[in-house]
């Protein structure tokens, strides 16, 4: 299997874990038989399901995947390269975009709206950094754009302890 299509698979994981088969934030567990066993969580910071931050763990890779909402329709793409800071406690990690994030444009019975999944490679190193300390805010830029997400409490913990358990597995 490519390298590519691994990632493919680790941001498809991501994407069926934020269809909703899980419960918000569940860590979901797989068993691929090319691939071998793989673990994903996506936890949605809004009630509309619209932004959210996830990692997903399989094929000795691990990213961490944040979805973007803006109102209306749009077209501009992210790049491998676009910078992301994660206010993890009373420290900055700045990560590159590992791939482009393509639009999404949707639309509910209220508006029409457009999603990006941004996808960050982590290593193990920085697998421990999220289950060290609460992730309380994001901002990634998309182009021109840039987006922020503040965590409550709840969703902080929720990632920190879904991290541990990533990066347990990733230790054995």
């Amino acid at each position: 299997m490519t390298k590519a299509r691994a990632g493919f698979c680790c941001v498809w994981l991501l994407a069926v874990s934020m269809a909703g088969c899980a419960a918000n934030g569940a860590m979901v567990l797989t068993r691929d038989p090319f691939n071998g066993p793989s673990r994903s969580f996506a936890r949605y910071l809004d009630p509309g399901h619209y932004t959210a931050v996830g990692m997903a763990q399989g094929g000795g890779k691990t990213t961490l995947q944040v979805m973007v909402v803006d109102r209306g329709q749009a077209h501009f793409v992210g790049h491998p390269g676009d910078k992301g800071d994660f206010k993890l406690g009373g420290q900055t990690l700045t990560l590159a975009a590992a791939s482009e994030a393509t639009p999404v444009t949707n639309a509910s019975q209220y508006e029409v709206f457009t999603q990006w999944m941004i996808v960050y490679d982590l290593s193990p190193e920085q697998v421990l950094q999220f289950s060290a300390a609460p992730l309380s805010a994001v901002r990634v830029a998309l182009g021109d754009r840039t987006y922020q997400l503040e965590l409550s409490e709840a969703d902080a913990q929720l990632i920190r302890e879904n991290a541990s358990m990533l990066a347990s597995a990733s230790a054995k």
